[in-house]
């Protein structure tokens, strides 16, 4: 336990001292990286989890017969999937709810990043005004991430590469789905 608790204070560690770093090697304005994978990362508003369960109001039932392993962790699987998607980690969101639902969750993040007042402008200003440049330094900074997911039957890792040296709080949004990110956003800034 003292080792996992070592590991997780290195890697906030590696975080605080990468965000500094991100903004340097972009230009950014600086504090941009932390606002913005905030903003990116969970979207624990109480208008996303509404139009969740209005949205989906059988999700608890259709998770627990699409669960197929050991019943003693049903209720636990079926809780951490729901929990997943109402705090908006967009891979659950993606597996669970489909292509059209992610669409709607990273306009929704990037609403809330281009709206909230405790964004300052000039970090929008400098989104809107360098996405490619961003991206491909978010591809460019690819590394492998391990991340613990709730699948069916089973909690099996996420092994995939993920932007931003693997240290962004939505690791699909910037790993499997980091082209269909990028694109949205593009499309996204280029109404502003």
């Amino acid at each position: 336990m003292k080792m996992k608790k070592i590991l997780n204070e290195w890697n906030k560690f590696l975080l605080n001292e990468n965000q500094p770093f991100i903004d340097q090697q972009l230009g950014a304005p600086k504090g941009w990286f932390g606002k913005w994978d905030y903003r990116m990362g969970l979207l624990e508003t109480r208008e996303w989890r509404e139009y969740i369960r209005s949205t989906y109001p059988d999700l608890k039932q259709e998770l627990e017969q699409e669960y197929t392993g050991n019943s003693k962790f049903k209720d636990n699987f079926t809780q951490n999937v729901i929990s997943s998607i109402e705090s908006g980690y967009s891979y659950y969101i993606m597996y669970y709810l489909g292509k059209e639902e992610f669409k709607n969750l990273v306009n929704k993040k990037l609403d809330e990043y281009f709206n909230s007042p405790s964004v300052p402008q000039e970090h929008k200003d400098f989104l809107r005004d360098n996405v490619d440049k961003i991206f491909n330094y978010g591809l460019q900074t690819m590394k492998p991430n391990s991340t613990k997911v709730w699948h069916k039957d089973m909690k099996k890792p996420y092994s995939g590469s993920v932007a931003f040296f693997a240290k962004v709080n939505d690791w699909f949004m910037f790993g499997d789905a980091f082209e269909a990110t990028k694109a949205l956003t593009e499309d996204y800034v280029s109404k502003l």
